[in-house]
């Protein structure tokens, strides 16, 4: 049974499959010219890692903690990344 969006990912990646559909979708048209699929772009995305640091200023600012803790699931800052 597919998603409501047409994507053929796993039970597991279901979730992320329809979040990151619009993303894959504009990836797919922008970068790629349309010649990937869903899947390709959506398992590109999934698999890549990114790496988020910041200094002692910017974990300081209104903005900073809050934006931390976003982007790392954490509940927590680490001041010494």
């Amino acid at each position: 049974m597919g998603s409501p969006t047409g994507l053929r990912c796993d039970l597991v990646d279901l979730n992320a499959g329809v979040a990151l559909d619009r993303t894959a979708r504009l990836i797919n048209g922008d970068c790629f010219d349309s010649q990937l699929t869903h899947d390709e772009i959506i398992a590109g995305l999934l698999s890549t890692t990114v790496r988020v640091s910041a200094d002692r200023v910017s974990l300081g600012s209104a903005a900073g903690q809050p934006s931390m803790r976003t982007k790392s699931g954490a509940g927590r800052t680490d001041e010494s990344v």
